[in-house]
This record gives structure tokens, C-alpha cells and sequence, in this order.
């Protein structure tokens, strides 16, 4: 699990959402970048554009203007992918 409150806000949101069932498992926090593991069997990635890029996840470009528009306005976007795709 995550000792991160905010990781493990995403992760306790992604369950819910989802309806995954059970733990994460090799869950790794990559500080400054975002987190990943794997729940039921999916993979998790959550962080910023730049750890999605790093993890080879299409972030398009009406997300990517969306994303500008708001951390222009002081606000942290934390993109989610699973199995890749956000």
C-alpha cells in the first residue's frame, strides 16, 4: 500500500469507481512523478503528464489543452491510466 495520503486517496478512489476488489500489489511511488500498481489484476499509473509519457500512455491533445488551462490557473492534474490508457 501507499503511505502517501494522496496516493492512497487515488488508489481508494479507483477502487471504489471501479469496484476493484482486493489490495494493490507492487505498488511503487516515484516521487514528484506519480505512483503504480496493480489492482485485480490491472495496472495502475497515476501522476503527472511526464510519468505518463515516461510510461508510454497517448495523453491527446484536448487533454493536454485542458490540462495546460487548468495548471495555468494553479491547479496539479494527476492523469490515471489503466493498462495504458488513461
Amino acid at each position: 500500500g501507499s503511505e502517501h495520503p494522496l496516493a492512497r486517496a487515488i488508489v481508494d478512489y479507483t477502487k471504489r469507481k471501479y469496484k476493484f476488489r482486493g489490495e494493490p500489489t507492487g505498488f511503487k511511488a516515484f516521487p514528484g512523478a506519480g505512483i503504480q500498481c496493480v489492482i485485480a489484476g490491472v495496472d495502475l499509473r497515476a501522476g503527472n503528464r511526464r510519468w505518463m509519457e515516461q510510461g508510454n500512455v497517448a495523453v491527446s491533445a484536448e487533454i493536454l489543452q485542458w490540462m495546460d488551462k487548468h495548471e495555468r490557473g494553479g491547479c496539479s492534474v494527476i492523469l490515471v491510466a489503466f493498462n495504458g490508457n488513461l
